[in-house]
């Protein structure tokens, strides 16, 4: 994938992320859910990057691409986050069947819980991983 489409990628799931807060934040009447989705965002966010800082060598040669951040980061942080995205989905998926017998209040509880919020703020760490291991193993080359 070319660095543009990359880039494009990125922008888009941010703004996925804000968009999706926002109307969670105006269905609800409460901006705190969504406002603390985007903070433990910020932390898984936060967190990578520190873990990322901590573990790069002082002779590692960076990445050149806007994931050059993330440089040094432990592969494990990737299955972390993914796994609290699988626990965030299945929270939102529990919710969503608990209030299937109201329809209407289901379908729009769905589309804009807080929890996907998360959910898609941890999707662009992920691909911003992915991104940063593809760019080093590129580099390699």
């Amino acid at each position: 994938m070319s660095p543009a489409k990359q880039w494009a990628m990125v922008v888009l799931m941010l703004f996925g992320t804000a968009v999706w807060t926002v109307n969670s934040a105006m269905s609800l009447g409460d901006w705190r859910p969504p406002f603390l989705a985007l903070v433990g965002v910020g932390i898984l966010f936060g967190g990578a990057a520190v873990l990322a800082r901590v573990n790069r060598q002082p002779g590692q040669q960076r990445s050149s691409g806007h994931a050059a951040w993330l440089d040094g980061c432990p592969g494990w942080v990737e299955g972390v986050v993914l796994g609290l995205i699988v626990v965030a989905l299945g929270t939102a998926l529990f919710r969503s069947l608990r209030s299937l017998s109201e329809t209407a209040a289901a379908a729009r509880g769905w589309a804009f819980d807080p929890l996907l919020v998360f959910l898609f703020g941890g999707l662009t760490l992920v691909f911003l991983l992915q991104m940063r291991q593809v760019c080093s193993a590129e580099d390699e080359q």
